[in-house]
This record gives structure tokens, C-alpha cells and sequence, in this order.
């Protein structure tokens, strides 16, 4: 049987997910009821094995005992008659994906059904770097926080990136405002072209998490490297010293960037995705 635990009882489990918060900020971020994420469990009382669910970005966390099979069968059945069929009209024919320990990779596939295994790398900031390549910013373009009066400019072509990311990763705007930053790249003040955003920070505003997005035909102008770069002064300037990057080894330019402003590989994994039917 599956049990879903109340916020209350979240700390029952937080023991098994304490691997995976090394890695995922998401994962804190819940624990510390940042964000909105929902947990099942073997068993309500000690649990052995543990599911964490966020809906708005469609990841799932599975951390606890892989050799559980009555879990991972019981947990298929629900994730497919009950949880998927739940969200098919939010998330139709969109991917979602799986983070776990090594200890589930032989068994993922009892669980979820026609996983793709994807080598996924972890960066960590690591000396603080001069970025005076700040002045090399493109013609036509300029770097601009992210904050109310930018939010308010609905003029901007793309500007549904916004709303987009502040309910997949802050659940609301309101909730950005209060504690999260980003910077944007502006192009001839009429288009935003990328935007480089803290995903996830723990409570003490001490750790965060960077993503970045650059719309296609921005692309090769190295305006992610000078958003970014942006934004690490920013982290560096309210206290946040250490920074985290994820990418997919095979994001050759995303990797570029990273390296470029100063993040250093940690740690290489995998992710497993797949498509929400």
C-alpha cells in the first residue's frame, strides 16, 4: 500500500532523502517548505522507501530501500492509475523525470515504464572570478534584474518566460519577489532574450541554484555567460557563496557557460526521463 504524508510528517522520512539534498536544492526547498512537493511512502511510521513529487516541474525523487518490491509494485500501479491520470490534462504528452540514488538504477524500470538514462553533470562555483568580460556585452543588448518593473513590462516579446518559471519553480510571483533574483538580457529594449534565474535556495540564503534559458535566435552571442555572471555577483554580494549548476552532459553549451564564469564539475549521474501519458 502507498501512503501519502501530510507537511507534518514530512521529517518522518527526511533521513532517506539526506544523499539526494547533497545534490538537489529542489529537495531542500521542500523539507524547508520553500516550494510545494508531495511524498508516499511504504509506510507511515519508519519508512523504508520513499517517492517525492514536485508538479510543477513534473520530477520525481525515489530515494529508501530499491529491494522493496511490494513498494515498487504498489507504486507503479498508483503512479499509473492514480497519480499520472490525475495530472494527464496539466502535463499531456510532456517529459518528466526520475532522480534516485545508484542503488535504484537496476530497478527504476519496475517503477516507471520506457525510462531513458541520461548522463546529467554537477557543477559547484569555485574561485570567485574577475568579470571584466562584462564589458564585452553584445551591441543592442543589456543586462536587467528581474524584479517588479521588469515583471511589469508585458510589452516585451517573450515575456511569458516569466510567469512561466516563477509558477515551475516559486509557485508564485509573489513568492520570487520575497526571496529570489535573476537577470535577463534585453535585446534593443523590445525582446527579452535570455534569462538567468535562482531555481531553488534554502532558507538561510546561504545556497541557491542557477538556471538560464537563451531563445534561439540569441544564441552564440555569449549572453548566457554575461547574465550569469550577473547573477554569481549578485549571489556574492547578499552572502550566497555556494552556487550549483545542472546540466546534461551532452548540453555542450551549457557546460561552456558554466566553466566560463567559474563553476567546477563535482559530480557526474544520471536522470531517467520519461513522457507523461
Amino acid at each position: 500500500m502507498i501512503h501519502q504524508l501530510n507537511r507534518k510528517q514530512f521529517n518522518n522520512v527526511r533521513d532517506l532523502f539526506s544523499n539526494l539534498e547533497e545534490n538537489f536544492l529542489a529537495v531542500v526547498s521542500v523539507f524547508e517548505e520553500n516550494i510545494y512537493g508531495e511524498i508516499y511512502v511504504d509506510k507511515i511510521e519508519d519508512p523504508s522507501a520513499a517517492l517525492l513529487f514536485l508538479p510543477n516541474v513534473r520530477n520525481f525523487f525515489l530515494v529508501g530501500n530499491e529491494q522493496n518490491k511490494l513498494f515498487n509494485k504498489d507504486l507503479s500501479i498508483f503512479l499509473y492509475k492514480d497519480l499520472f491520470p490525475r495530472y494527464t490534462e496539466q502535463y499531456k504528452d510532456k517529459n518528466f523525470l526520475v532522480y534516485c540514488g545508484d542503488q535504484y538504477f537496476d530497478t527504476i524500470n519496475d517503477i516507471f515504464s520506457n525510462l531513458e538514462k541520461i548522463e546529467t553533470c554537477f557543477y559547484e562555483i569555485g574561485d570567485r572570478k574577475n568579470f571584466g568580460m562584462l564589458e564585452e556585452i553584445p551591441k543592442d543588448y543589456t543586462i536587467v534584474k528581474i524584479d517588479n518593473k521588469l515583471i511589469e513590462r508585458t510589452d516585451l516579446i517573450n515575456y511569458q518566460i516569466l510567469p512561466s518559471w516563477f509558477k515551475g519553480t516559486w509557485d508564485s510571483q509573489e513568492h520570487y519577489l520575497s526571496r529570489g533574483f535573476g537577470y535577463s538580457a534585453i535585446y534593443n529594449d523590445k525582446e527579452i532574450a535570455c534569462v538567468v534565474f535562482c531555481c531553488y535556495i534554502n532558507e538561510a540564503m546561504d545556497k541557491c541554484e542557477l538556471g538560464v534559458i537563451t531563445f534561439p535566435e540569441h544564441r552564440q552571442r555569449g549572453l548566457a555567460k554575461y547574465s550569469t555572471a550577473v547573477t554569481i555577483e549578485h549571489c556574492f554580494r547578499i552572502g550566497i557563496n555556494e552556487i550549483f549548476w545542472h546540466c546534461r552532459d551532452s548540453n555542450l553549451a551549457s557546460k561552456k557557460t558554466a566553466e566560463a564564469v567559474g563553476f567546477k564539475l563535482r559530480k557526474k549521474s544520471y536522470e531517467f526521463q520519461g513522457i507523461w501519458k
